[in-house]
């Protein structure tokens, strides 16, 4: 797993991080730059077990989830975009954007610290090296009393998501932040790969016009082209965040206001978002997932 990349001593080298830093968007090694700030030391042989053990498990979990769909959906047309690139792009409907950006309005703002996950799912052991930066130059939104809200706007992109995949998927992490002109290279800005297991993808939604004037997102496709992500105010991007190389592009001015969603397979759906925890990356394991009934 390329984010688990070690150095000689198991310390960060300060001349080295900042060299990787200045050169991140033309070395073709971009992951080194996200992997220094992330990992100041070295992970445990158990967790090098953990986290081959997650991806195998992901693996089968997926070819079930994809077998049992065979006949379940068995007539759903598949969405061509989706087949070539592994990304796709669509827009929500007005009502459906008023109702995300009436939840963002009310919601009080939290910060990101490195305690902010729930058990059961990988996060950053480093993080706090960090928390000062993302501080800085993001702000993030409480979502977790918007639930049904958001619940509802996502039932209404099942069917073209499901025709991405082939089959139903579920929410397994969410989040919304705003993101300052200073942020750039920063973080997730500097380009990168997620390092989730198989078949895990990410949604983004854009609350504010993604463009380069108000921010968004590049991604670099199969075919070795360049996709930035631009359309009206809620646009939204499904992509395989592992193999697809991507980045944050900040506004010139203002905020890019996105949120963050992490979708799984799933023998059946369910929209009713989990709040991870802001320093929560994926589930190590299906049965991570807490069930509706927790949440």
């Amino acid at each position: 797993m390329e984010r688990f990349k070690l150095t000689d001593d198991g310390v960060i080298d300060q001349e080295k991080e900042e060299a990787i830093a200045s050169s991140s968007r033309d070395n073709p090694n971009w992951n080194e730059y996200l992997d220094w700030h992330s990992q100041g030391t070295g992970p445990s042989f158990f967790e090098k077990c953990k986290h081959k053990l997650s991806y195998a498990v992901w693996g089968q979990h997926k070819r079930l989830v994809e077998l049992y769909s065979k006949k379940v959906h068995a007539g759903i047309s598949r969405d061509s975009e989706f087949i070539k690139n592994d990304l796709k792009t669509g827009v929500l409907s007005s009502s459906d954007l008023q109702i995300l950006l009436d939840c963002v309005e009310k919601a009080p703002l939290m910060p990101r610290v490195a305690s902010d996950h729930i058990p059961g799912y990988y996060f950053d052991k480093n993080f706090s090296k960090l928390e000062a930066g993302w501080a800085e130059h993001f702000r993030y939104f409480d979502l977790r009393g918007e639930s049904e809200s958001i619940q509802k706007v996502f039932l209404n992109l099942v069917p073209e998501i499901r025709a991405c995949f082939g089959h139903d998927f579920r929410i397994v992490n969410f989040n919304c932040w705003g993101m300052q002109p200073s942020s750039a290279g920063f973080g997730a800005n500097a380009w990168h790969t997620d390092g989730f297991p198989p078949g895990i993808y990410k949604v983004l939604i854009y609350l504010t016009p993604p463009g380069r004037e108000r921010g968004s997102s590049e991604v670099l496709l199969p075919d070795g082209s360049s996709k930035m992500v631009e359309g009206p105010a809620g646009t939204w991007v499904l992509f395989n965040a592992t193999t697809l190389y991507h980045r944050g592009v900040p506004a010139i001015s203002g905020e890019r206001t996105i949120m963050n969603v992490t979708v799984v397979p799933a023998f059946k759906g369910a929209m009713l978002p989990v709040f991870a925890g802001l320093n929560a990356n994926f589930p190590w394991f299906p049965w991570s997932v807490p069930l509706p009934s927790q949440l």
